[in-house]
C-alpha cells in the first residue's frame, strides 16, 4: 500500500521515547529502578528513558530462578553470611546475592554485623542481575 504508515510508527507517538526506544540495541543491558509491583509482574523506569513513564516490565518467571507466589515476596529477603566488605541476602532458595556495606548506611561502620545479624529479614533492592553468573547485586531499599 503506497504511502500507508508503518504500524510501528503509531505504536509510539510520543518523539522523545521513540528516539529512546530506537537506541535500544536488541540483548543491550539497560538498568532502571521498580516502579510499579504487581501480581504478574512489575513495571520498570528505565535510566534514561521520558520521566513519568515505565517502559520496561518484567514477568513474574524472570523475577527469580525459583517458584513463589507474589512479586512482593521477591522484594525481602534474609541475611545468610556476613563478610567485611556487606553482606549476603538469599531471596529465594537459590537466589543469593551481594549489599555492599556502604549501601547499608550513609556513616561509616567498622563492620557490617553492627548493623544486622545472620538471619536478619532485610528489605533491598535489586542493583544488578548478571545471568550468565547467576549473580545479584543488591541495593539500599528506598523507603
Amino acid at each position: 500500500m503506497a504511502g500507508s504508515e508503518d504500524p510501528s510508527d503509531r505504536a509510539c507517538e510520543n518523539p522523545e521515547l521513540r528516539a529512546f526506544l530506537v537506541a535500544i540495541q536488541s540483548g543491550q543491558i539497560v538498568s532502571g529502578t521498580g516502579s510499579g509491583v504487581h501480581h504478574f509482574g512489575d513495571f520498570v523506569h528505565l535510566d534514561g528513558e521520558p520521566q513519568g513513564l515505565w517502559t520496561g516490565f518484567i514477568r513474574v518467571p524472570d523475577l527469580t530462578w525459583d517458584r513463589f507466589n507474589q512479586t512482593a515476596h521477591v522484594l525481602n529477603g534474609t541475611v545468610t553470611k556476613i563478610v567485611p566488605f556487606g553482606v549476603f541476602v538469599r531471596l529465594a532458595p537459590g537466589i543469593e546475592g551481594l549489599l555492599h556495606v556502604s549501601e547499608m548506611t550513609a556513616s561509616p561502620v567498622e563492620s557490617p554485623d553492627l548493623l544486622v545479624s545472620e538471619g536478619d529479614q532485610i528489605t533491598v533492592r535489586v542493583a544488578e542481575v548478571d545471568l550468565q553468573r547467576h549473580r545479584v547485586r543488591f541495593c539500599a531499599h528506598d523507603s
